[in-house]
């Protein structure tokens, strides 16, 4: 992504938004970011042009961002099963007849 690409994309007024979004204080995006904050405030109401590395790093925490939250909104692993089996729940009588898995028998084996 070259310069002209990096200063459309994190204008003052979408870096804004997406700190308000987050409910995070100008402080703490600017600190997070490695910015001062008088130069962070200065920067998200005049605009103005901040270094290319700026604004790498605001791309970088950007894509931070979006992978914890793909994470966090990810479907647990019961929840996968019961959609790949199109089910609606699990019974536990189902569960205690399975076979114990590796680590159960491991530590069965144990004590």
């Amino acid at each position: 992504m070259n310069d002209i690409e990096l200063r459309s994309r994190w204008t003052p007024e979408k870096v804004n938004l997406l700190r308000a979004r987050r409910g995070w204080s100008r402080a703490e995006l600017a600190f997070r970011l490695g910015f001062k904050l008088s130069n962070f405030v200065k920067w998200e109401e005049d605009g103005g042009q901040l270094p290319v590395d700026r604004l790498l790093c605001f791309e970088k925490w950007w894509s931070e961002v979006n992978l914890a939250s793909k994470n966090l909104h990810k479907k647990a692993p019961a929840d996968e099963l019961l959609s790949k089996f199109k089910l609606s729940q699990i019974s536990l009588i189902e569960v205690d007849s399975l076979p114990p898995s590796k680590e159960e028998s491991a530590q069965s084996s144990e004590t």
